[in-house]
């Protein structure tokens, strides 16, 4: 009984929150939905704006995620008997599914960027370091170390 409790309140208090979004879009203040809604300072409901907005930003994310996932997944079936008899071609968008997969799902290694435009444009010119702060300077003594001890 007292789980159903904790989800009745959750909803409603959800509830409240999409009414203060509504309200917010529609131009009231955070203290008049406050004085609406029964929250105790304006600062209530401005979190129960953003609380809202937050939801409804990431449910229809999580929505086409799946949606994706599941064309992923139809286009893999369609493939599926060519790859396993070993066409190059079938194998080459089985790939390409599962790339597009580990990009979707944040499962790919992040990049190194390259920065050897950048060191280049470092290394080229004539820096002025009299112009950094103390702290300026122990800032860039600590990269410089930590790419001394990353280079191969």
């Amino acid at each position: 009984m007292r789980a159903m409790s904790n989800q009745t309140s959750r909803v409603r208090a959800h509830d409240r929150h999409l009414q203060a979004l509504e309200l917010r879009k529609a131009g009231a203040t955070y203290q008049a939905i406050a004085e609406q809604l029964g929250y105790a300072q304006a600062k209530g409901a401005y979190k129960a704006v953003t609380s809202a907005l937050k939801a409804t930003l990431k449910e229809p994310a999580e929505e086409l995620r799946t949606l994706e996932a599941e064309r992923l997944d139809a286009a893999l079936l369609a493939i599926w008997r060519r790859v396993v008899a070993g066409d190059e071609k079938a194998i080459d968008r089985l790939l390409g599914i599962m790339k597009r997969r580990m990009e979707l799902f944040g499962l790919a290694a992040p990049r190194r960027q390259e920065l050897s435009g950048l060191i280049t444009t470092l290394s080229a010119r004539d820096l002025d370091l009299k112009r950094l702060t103390v702290e300026e300077l122990a800032e860039l003594e600590r990269l410089v170390e930590k790419l001394d001890v990353a280079a191969p």
